[in-house]
């Protein structure tokens, strides 16, 4: 799939589907029979120690924006069932991981919109069968931001899909007075931001789960290599030095393991805590992510970074995991910011 430069292997997907992989990331009031955190985080954990590139973060993300909007009902089921991929397009190329779209605005043409800017950085290629943008609204009445659901023909000669350098691919749009019908906006104009931060929220936390898979079978890899490697007729696992450097991996991964369990824990409580759990395990793991990576590279020397090696590919998916959906810093001031906003009065809240 890798070298085909393909996101989805349609095989692979409708097999996955079939067994309920897509339903497990909703819950029973959205057509699903999972949905919780515990739910969602042992999904992606299991993603992530199979490397596996299907495009089900997108489907969460989307699925999440469009959950409730009875407009869309017909996208939301085929998320549901796995007949349906959808992107995310929210990133723009100076935005640094805000979800407030700066450069693509929309604005009123009649009683349809035009849209116009551009996204980067969606974790999904031409396998998408519709794409959700979001602009600013720069139309009298309905300030704000906005989100359009658009059918993959629509932005097909405005999509450009390219491998990311774990394998993966990601797409960016550029649009230029993309004219669209008013039956494309996802629940109410100029009130789409509220939409975004809950699936970006869930999408965030898959990605911390996905980390901890990743790291667990990095981990398991290394210690496989300490007790077979030999040098001087001795197995290197037998040093010291390495003994210690390993466990120090493991304590990293308990770490992790604890901040992904209390994200969970948040996300299953769906009060005003949830999104900061899930900020605080994001910057957490991101610093684990490439301290564990570094290590059981250099525990392995030089062929582990070898293609043939799934350690090296891991790495690879570990150092692309650090700048989805925000990096260390983004997610550090995010989370001031909503602890800013859990203290303030409710007469000073937006």
């Amino acid at each position: 799939m890798i070298d085909a430069g393909r996101d989805s292997d349609q095989e692979h997907w409708s097999n996955l589907c079939e067994i309920g992989t897509s339903s497990l990331l909703f819950t029973p009031d959205e057509g699903g029979y999972g949905g919780t955190g515990s739910d969602i985080g042992a999904l992606f954990e299991v993603l992530g120690r199979s490397l596996a590139l299907e495009p089900f973060l997108s489907s969460l993300v989307a699925g999440k924006v469009l959950a409730g909007d009875q407009r869309h009902l017909k996208v939301f089921e085929g998320l549901v069932d796995g007949s349906v991929k959808c992107g995310v397009a929210y990133e723009e190329p100076h935005s640094f991981y805000d979800a407030r779209p700066s450069e693509t605005r929309a604005v009123r043409v009649g009683l349809g919109w035009e849209i116009s800017g551009r996204k980067i950085a969606m974790p999904i290629g031409t396998s998408t069968d519709y794409v959700i943008v979001s602009a600013h609204c720069d139309t009298p009445g309905t300030p704000g931001v906005s989100l359009f659901l658009l059918p993959r023909n629509a932005v097909a000669s405005a999509l450009n899909s390219r491998s990311a350098i774990d394998g993966g691919m990601v797409s960016s749009l550029a649009l230029s007075g993309l004219q669209v019908p008013p039956d494309a906006v996802v629940g109410e104009p100029g009130h789409g931001l509220t939409r975004l931060y809950r699936g970006l929220m869930f999408g965030t936390f898959a990605v911390c789960a996905e980390i901890l898979g990743l790291l667990q079978e990095a981990s398991e890899l290394t210690l496989d290599y300490l007790k077979t490697r030999k040098q001087f007729g001795a197995a290197i696992g037998g040093s010291q030095v390495l003994q210690h450097r390993y466990v120090d991996i493991l304590v990293k991964i308990e770490e992790a393991r604890s901040a992904v369990t209390s994200a969970a824990a948040a996300l299953d409580r769906a009060d005003a805590t949830a999104e900061r759990a899930v900020c605080a395990a994001k910057a957490c793991l991101t610093a684990i992510a490439v301290q564990v990576a570094e290590e059981c590279i250099h525990m392995h020397g030089g062929i582990g970074l070898t293609r043939e090696l799934p350690l090296a590919q891991m790495a690879r998916r570990l150092v692309m995991t650090e700048h989805m959906f925000g990096d260390a810093d983004y997610h550090l001031q995010r989370y001031v910011e909503l602890g800013r906003r859990e203290s303030e009065p409710p007469c000073l809240k937006d």
